[in-house]
């Protein structure tokens, strides 16, 4: 298997030329957020100089999660009470993914949907295997597999950038189902800063002990150097997180960041609207020419995704025309092809970008 950072391997990491769109990225996303995130990192990096140093001279080794740091802000952010969930942060979503591959003894896990390589190429790392609805011996319930196979864990992608976005009703049916059998469900909402913040499952929570619900602040915000993901979680699915994780993973500064940044209600409001309108637009450009049509995403995602079966005719189209993709690895579970390969297009959200991919288009 491979990890889903060798997609970028063979991009050049550039910027926009005068005759061409890099799209293989957001790259346009900051300006269209209800508060200035920049100002927002400068102010923070300003204070820590001048209280001296206090965020970066510390280990936090009374916090070794980050939950004192974190848990008020992210409680306001997702509207949840502190008294519903603990909060365990790690340097990003993946690494947290990476200790919870560490976990299963037995059982394997179950994915559903269409998700990152990487959790499945860990699982198979430590001898655990890796399964779904597509594998031959199972059926096309996902409960029924679930109550079959007894996996250790059910991982999820929510909003998922091939389409699927589970209902509430799903999701607890699917909590119930995992919960008969002894097993974490793991729903990753590494997109869920595309939707509102009310819209994220850690609402289910409360009340459930086998939900772990996994955020950051990369998408959308554009601090992906920062370096910050969450576990949002009932007591029972912490302990067994915690276990796995390194502590003080964190770099303290990251903290003082992000909180700063979770306390922003809802910064993603206008972008998703901006998205919305564009990505509609530009939808009714591309069938005009006859392009095969895209994946059906939600919306607010800033995306454009065509499946394997048009991967390569689409990307050079767009290549030929000088507009830059990127081919994007997922994990079906297909016993024949277990990494599949589609092609995203980012939208472009800048005026001066959506014209001159029009006119890159219609040249």
């Amino acid at each position: 298997m491979v990890l889903a950072v060798s997609s970028y391997e063979d991009i050049a990491i550039s910027s926009d030329t005068f005759s061409g769109l890099n799209l293989a990225w957001t790259s346009d996303e900051q300006q269209f957020l209800t508060q200035d995130v920049t100002k927002i990192v400068k102010e923070e990096l300003s204070k820590e100089l001048n209280e001296g140093l206090p965020y970066v001279q510390s280990y936090f080794l009374d916090d070794p999660f980050g939950e004192a740091a974190l848990k008020p802000a992210a409680a306001r952010h997702l509207g949840l009470s502190p008294s519903d969930f603990q909060l365990t942060a790690g340097a990003g979503i993946n690494t947290l993914l990476y200790a919870l591959s560490r976990i299963p003894k037995r059982g394997g896990g179950y994915m559903i949907g269409d998700v990152y390589p990487d959790l499945p190429h860990w699982l198979a790392q430590n001898g655990v295997e890796c399964r779904s609805r597509h594998s031959s011996d199972l059926g096309e319930s996902d409960l029924e597999n679930i109550a079959l196979i007894k996996p250790a864990f059910v991982h999820l992608e929510r909003p998922n950038l091939m389409g699927d976005l589970l209902s509430t009703s799903h999701l607890n049916a699917l909590l119930d189902a995992a919960d008969a059998v002894g097993a974490l469900v793991i729903i990753d909402e590494a997109y869920g800063n595309y939707l509102a913040p009310s819209e994220s499952m850690a609402r289910l929570i409360k009340g459930r002990r086998n939900l772990i619900v996994l955020r950051g602040i990369s998408k959308g915000y554009w601090l992906g150097g920062v370096r910050l993901g969450y576990a949002v979680a009932s007591p029972y699915a912490t302990r067994m997180l915690r276990k796995a994780l390194v502590p003080m993973s964190v770099s303290s500064l990251s903290y003082r960041i992000g909180k700063e940044v979770l306390n922003c209600p809802d910064l993603t409001r206008a972008l998703r609207e901006r998205i919305a309108d564009v990505k509609a637009d530009l939808s009714t450009l591309l069938k005009e020419l006859d392009i095969p049509p895209s994946i059906g995403l939600e919306s607010s995602l800033p995306y454009l995704v065509w499946p394997k079966e048009v991967c390569q005719d689409v990307f050079d189209y767009f290549y030929e025309r000088g507009i830059k993709g990127k081919k994007h690895f997922y994990w079906r579970g297909d016993d024949s092809d277990q990494i599949s390969t589609c092609f995203r297009m980012s939208i472009p959200l800048a005026q001066p970008r959506v014209e001159m991919f029009r006119q890159l288009l219609q040249s």
